[in-house]
């Protein structure tokens, strides 16, 4: 990105594409927001800090909260109240409106915090929040060092190792960060990539997802949007609203695309991404997969979910397409089982729940894991690519070996079979490996 010397003044806007987008998910969106800033106050329970701004109607109430919990509240700086996101508080300046910066934590975490604050050590400070490490780096490098006002591009950028000026972005909702400006985000801070596989780790310690706006966050998170920036000003478009709001300056317009893999029913509707047009159903997942139903493919889906419960650690579909089998191991499997889909065709993943994504299977690795790990794989993929299969197969401890159309699944020696379902003309054959 060739940025300029020029930097806007801060602001944000937000403009909705309809009364009844704003009627439905204005409401939920201050949920969400509320949501998120009440998880990171609970995870200092848990020994994090958080740092978030209170006005002065708010202290009181913040206050007696923190003393009921046991915890401490340190006020560091008061700031310029913005009204709206700001990427750069300002200092206050009397006789203007005002918030004030709160640090929340135990006691014993209340000295070392405020002097990693007051010295300025920005890895003491994320350390103290929580953050993951690899994404620690990135805030020093882009943040700090290169002064960066919105690290989008970067983010982007790191992800695809080339430096066109459209990017099209994919990875779990976890490290989607694009409806920040909102204060819609599964983490408090900002990853280092659009897969961040550290990121996705610490969503599932940091939110509780029995709570209603859970669900409203994730799906949001799903969402078709697209992030612009061009002369200082960033757009931002999803299908309900969009939001302007300052960024890098520069003179030639960068794009960075995430695909999503839902649609709000409130959605407007148009010709250009992210909207779909008006006769545009819901992506046709099981035409993408080969069925020629939806039907069809959950029938045909039905006999692998049921043969493949096991008490495993993780589950890895080689060869996932476009995730949906994948994602529906959500239902049947705990949330603690990690999901992995490993695919070289980067433009058919559509989504699923939390999964790390891989698109060289070569360079997938299984990993030590307290529990086995499952694989899937159609039988195609076997014919397709035996020799890198087979590399990888070794790492398993269950294999599940799958067809649509009844061809008898085969496996090398090592593996002994423990079940077989057939249903319709889907075959499923459940490995163990000997030894």
């Amino acid at each position: 990105m060739k940025r300029t010397d020029v930097v806007l003044p801060d602001f944000t806007r937000v403009v909705w594409s309809s009364a009844q987008a704003q009627s439905v998910w204005e409401p939920r969106i201050s949920a969400v927001s509320n949501y998120v800033m009440d998880m990171e106050r609970e995870a200092c329970l848990r020994g994090r800090v958080a740092l978030q701004f209170f006005s002065p109607e708010n202290l009181p109430g913040i206050t007696r909260w923190v003393a009921s919990r046991g915890l401490m509240a340190l006020a560091l700086n008061p700031t310029v109240a913005a009204g709206s996101y700001s990427s750069t508080p300002k200092e206050y300046v009397s006789g203007q409106p005002w918030t004030i910066r709160v640090a929340i934590c135990l006691p014993m975490l209340a000295t070392t915090f405020f002097n990693a604050w007051k010295s300025g050590d920005n890895t003491a400070i994320g350390s103290a929040l929580g953050y993951p490490p690899c994404c620690i780096d990135f805030f020093n490098r882009i943040w700090v060092d290169d002064k960066f006002l919105d690290t989008t591009w970067p983010m982007a950028v790191k992800q695809w190792n080339h430096a066109p000026t459209m990017i099209e972005v994919s990875g779990p909702s976890e490290c989607n960060i694009l409806l920040r400006w909102l204060g819609v985000r599964a983490v408090p801070h900002l990853p280092c990539s659009f897969d961040c596989k550290r990121t996705t780790e610490f969503s599932k310690t940091f939110l509780d997802v029995s709570r209603e706006p859970y669900q409203w966050l994730m799906e949001m998170l799903s969402w078709p949007v697209e992030w612009s920036a061009l002369h200082g000003i960033a757009e931002i478009k999803t299908p309900i609203l969009k939001i302007m709001s300052r960024t890098d300056h520069t003179n030639d317009k960068y794009t960075v695309r995430r695909v999503g893999w839902k649609y709000p029913a409130e959605g407007a509707r148009g010709l250009v991404f992210p909207f779909r047009s008006q006769s545009e159903q819901e992506p046709l997942l099981w035409t993408d997969n080969g069925f020629e139903s939806l039907e069809a493919m959950n029938d045909a889906h039905r006999v692998i979910l049921d043969i493949s419960k096991k008490d495993v650690s993780s589950i890895h579909d080689l060869g996932c397409g476009n995730g949906y089998l994948l994602s529906k191991f959500d239902k049947i499997f705990p949330k603690t089982v990690r999901l992995v889909g490993v695919d070289i065709e980067t433009k058919k993943w559509v989504g699923g729940r939390a999964i790390q994504l891989h698109y060289n299977l070569t360079q997938h690795y299984v990993g030590q894991d307290e529990r086995p790990a499952l694989g899937l794989l159609s039988i195609n993929r076997i014919t397709e690519l035996r020799k890198e299969i087979f590399k990888v197969l070794s790492q398993f401890k269950f294999i599940l070996v799958y067809s649509y159309d009844g061809v008898c699944c085969y496996v090398e020696e090592g593996w002994t079979k423990i079940e077989e379902r057939v249903n319709g003309s889907t075959r499923a054959i459940l490995y163990e490996r000997n030894g």
